[in-house]
C-alpha cells in the first residue's frame, strides 16, 4: 500500500509535470529542436519558481550559523559539565526548528531531482514515457534531438561536463561565506574543498543533461547572491544619503 503511494506520488505529482513542462519546451522552441537549449531554458525557469525559497533559505542558513556559534558558547562557558551541555544544546535546538525542516525540505528537493533528471535522459525522453504525457502536450517526432548543439550527447555521461558543474561549487560556496554577516567556520572552510570533490564522484556517471542542469543551477545561484549583495550595498548608501 505505501509502495504504491509512494510510487504514485514519484511518477505523477513529481516526475510527469517536469518531463511534460519540458517536452512542452522543446516543441516551441523557436530556433529548432534542441534539447539543450530547451533544457537550460527549462532549468532558468524552474529556478526562478524556486528562487523565493532559496531567498528564504539563505536566511535561515544564517539562522543555522548564528546557532552553530551559540552551541560553540555554550560548550565553552560549560565545558566539564556534559549533561548541562546536552541540556543547553536541546534547548537551542528545539528553539530553531526551523532550520532542521528547511535543511531536510532542501535535500529533499535535490533528490528529487536527481532522481527524475535520470529517468528523463536515461529513458523518458527516447519514447519510453510519452505515455505520460498530457493530452495538450504534443508527442515529439523520434528520435529526439538530444544532443546540445548538436556535439554534447545529453543521454550519455560527460566528464567535462561533470568538472565543470563540480568546480563551480567552489565559487559558491565561497560567495556564502563572503557574503555572510557571520564569521566563517572551520565545516565552511570545509565544505569549500569537500563539496566539489563530492559533487564530481556522485556525478561522475550520471547523463549530461543532468550535469548540465545543475550547471545551469550554479551559475543561476552565483548570479543571484551577487544580485542580492549590491542590492544590500546600493539600499546601504540610500539609507546613509
Amino acid at each position: 500500500m505505501f509502495g504504491t503511494i509512494a510510487n504514485f506520488i514519484i511518477i505523477h505529482i513529481i516526475y510527469q509535470p517536469f518531463f511534460n513542462v519540458l517536452v512542452l519546451v522543446y516543441n516551441y522552441l523557436p530556433w529548432g529542436k534542441d534539447m539543450g537549449l530547451a533544457l537550460i531554458i527549462f532549468t532558468l525557469f524552474i529556478n526562478l519558481c524556486l528562487l523565493p525559497l532559496s531567498l528564504q533559505g539563505d536566511d535561515t542558513e544564517d539562522e543555522r550559523r548564528e546557532l552553530l556559534s551559540d552551541i560553540r558558547q555554550v560548550e565553552r562557558a560549560l565545558d566539564g559539565y556534559p549533561v548541562k551541555i546536552k541540556k543547553e544544546k536541546e534547548k537551542l535546538i528545539s528553539s530553531h526548528r526551523k532550520i532542521v525542516w528547511s535543511r531536510l525540505f532542501s535535500y529533499a528537493v535535490y533528490i528529487c531531482y536527481f532522481i527524475v533528471l535520470y529517468r528523463v535522459f536515461k529513458t523518458g525522453l527516447k519514447g519510453a514515457d510519452f505515455d505520460l504525457l498530457y493530452k495538450f502536450v504534443r508527442q515529439p517526432e523520434l528520435p529526439m534531438n538530444l544532443k546540445f548543439f548538436g556535439s554534447l550527447e545529453l543521454t550519455e555521461p560527460s566528464p567535462w561536463l561533470n568538472t565543470i558543474s563540480a568546480v563551480l561549487t567552489i565559487p559558491a560556496e565561497l560567495l556564502s561565506i563572503i557574503f555572510s554577516e557571520l564569521p566563517a567556520t572551520r565545516h565552511d572552510w570545509l565544505a569549500v574543498v569537500l563539496a566539489p570533490i563530492a559533487a564530481f564522484c556522485i556525478t561522475y556517471s550520471v547523463p549530461s543533461g543532468q550535469e548540465l542542469f545543475f550547471t545551469v543551477s550554479l551559475i543561476f545561484i552565483i548570479v543571484v547572491m551577487f544580485t542580492r549583495e549590491l542590492f544590500k550595498i546600493f539600499k546601504k548608501k540610500l539609507e546613509s544619503a
